[in-house]
């Protein structure tokens, strides 16, 4: 959270990558380049950071890596405020 502070003073999007498998995050880490986005490490029941983070800056949209065995979506919902998830 402290990089995505420091670097990120208004994001519109986050890259959100679970914390415990290190591909993802380097995987992610291009991808948010891309969309002037921080990448964020979290996962299922350790989101309230995340949340906090996007609620700060009102980020409601994104990119969630690693599929929803790692970071379910009630938990991706809950870290956008989101009702749905749009999966491509």
């Amino acid at each position: 959270m402290a990089i995505a502070e420091k670097f990120f003073a208004s994001p519109d999007y986050a890259v959100i990558a679970y914390a415990e498998n290190f591909p993802d995050g380097l995987c992610g880490g291009p991808l948010a380049m891309t969309m002037d986005a921080p990448l964020i490490l979290t996962k299922t029941g350790k989101q309230a950071a995340a949340k906090g983070y996007m609620q700060a800056k009102g980020i409601e949209s994104g990119a969630v890596l690693g599929g929803a065995s790692l970071i379910d979506d009630a938990t991706a919902k809950d870290i956008f405020g989101a009702t749905e998830i749009v999966t491509k």
